[in-house]
């Protein structure tokens, strides 16, 4: 549903808890987190931004808490 100005503190509400009408009018800008916090496998500050982000968890898996199925991000997201 939105975040800070900063691209953190996200929040969201269920689709059946919202209609069209109480979205804001600026509901589809997208603000890229300018938090740099990403650590490698043995725990150390790699500083990933941008794109470098996204290519670091692309083949992570995302759980579907309806479905209970599974899939990599690059998939879901057709990356």
């Amino acid at each position: 549903m939105g975040s800070n100005s900063a691209g953190n503190n996200a929040f969201f509400v269920r689709k059946d808890c919202m209609t069209q009408d109480k979205l804001s009018a600026n509901a589809e800008k997208f603000v890229e987190s300018k938090y740099r916090e990403s650590r490698d496998q043995a725990g150390n500050l790699t500083y990933l931004k941008g794109s470098d982000r996204l290519e670091c968890i692309r083949p992570m898996e995302l759980l579907d808490i309806e479905t209970g199925c599974t899939d990599t991000i690059e998939n879901i997201y057709n990356l």
